[in-house]
């Protein structure tokens, strides 16, 4: 068998959309647990043009987003690292050709990332570089106070560099957004002064307050989209933005004691503790069908963004679509 090539180009007969790829930080479904009393009202918010939850299997529990990121922007299961798995972004470092970012750069993207914390946080700046994503807005940067902003908060500051990009450039944006409300601890209310519905009475206490973050989310994304609409009213964008694992908040609902530490929360391969979502959106723009899947493993997630772009799928992406169906 040949080696995958590399394209040397990319074709594309229009120009293609714009894409807005969030990171959504310790964000689950509350709908994954039929127990669990909650607002309703949140539902909407995993679900995409096509009014489908679409469930994805991610590899980490409670914390280690950099796993997700990594399978998602290199199409490569963590697991396939063995006990390395934690270490994968450094030692794959300059080794990764056919990367989501590096697709999009042969597309004519600009790449850009709104980082939550310092960026050389897990050396995620040099794992970034080398695949293509070079413009790092960090912390600093954005001139965030904390490492725990609302997610309006980066999504201000990418529309912001949107508007700069729009008015000098015809170039299509990726702009890779990560959020950090939903994460723990759930100890103190976050955004105190926000009025927003957490769980039904009798709801343990984390978890009360984990779904006050998650009605904030979706109350900040929606915020995003109408904004988009807005001051964007000729440019199109396909939005993705997915879980990247269970919060910590879960850990009861799964069997274990509240006072259990995530790296003691051990789960089968095939437990709901994996199952996260992700959902697809146009904004000014008709997204193709998704896949059907019951639920869809996050390696496959960045082929499926390409894919839902109209983009031309390199060798190892077709690949990757004949392996997930």
């Amino acid at each position: 068998t040949s080696l995958f090539a590399i394209p040397s180009n990319c074709d594309v007969a229009t120009k293609p959309p714009h894409i807005i790829l969030i990171h959504q930080e310790s964000v689950v479904q509350p709908s994954l647990f039929p127990t669990l009393r909650y607002d309703q009202s949140v539902d909407p918010f995993f679900k995409s043009d096509d009014r489908t939850l679409h469930k994805l299997r991610v590899e980490t529990y409670g914390g280690a987003s950099w796993l997700t990121e990594f399978s998602l922007l290199a199409g490569v299961s963590t697991h396939a690292f063995g006990g390395m798995r934690q270490f994968v972004q450094t030692f794959t470092q300059s080794k990764l050709k056919d990367t989501v970012p590096q697709v999009l750069n042969r597309c004519g993207y600009r790449n850009v990332v709104f980082y939550p914390l310092m960026k050389n946080f897990v050396s995620n700046d040099r794992f970034y570089n080398s695949i293509g994503l070079k413009e790092i807005f960090d912390m600093k940067a954005q001139g965030a106070k904390t490492g725990q902003e609302r997610d309006r908060f980066y999504f201000e500051n990418a529309m912001a560099e949107m508007d700069r990009h729009f008015s000098a450039s015809r170039q299509p944006l990726f702009t890779f957004i990560q959020t950090m409300s939903a994460h723990w601890p759930y100890d103190f209310k976050y955004e105190p002064d926000v009025d927003v519905p957490g769980g039904g009475p009798g709801t343990e206490p984390e978890m009360h307050e984990y779904l006050r973050r998650v009605s904030i989310a979706k109350m900040d994304y929606d915020h995003l989209v109408s904004e988009l609409r807005r001051r964007f009213p000729a440019e199109r964008f396909l939005i993705v933005h997915y879980g990247d694992h269970h919060p910590m908040a879960t850990r009861t609902l799964l069997g274990f004691k509240d006072e259990t530490a995530a790296e003691d929360v051990a789960l089968d391969r095939d437990s709901i503790g994996f199952i996260t979502y992700y959902a697809a959106q146009g904004v000014n723009y008709r997204l193709p069908a998704l896949p059907q899947y019951e639920t869809l493993d996050v390696a496959y997630l960045g082929t499926v963004l390409l894919d839902l772009a109209g983009l031309p799928l390199s060798d190892s992406h077709r690949e990757r679509k004949r392996l997930m169906t």
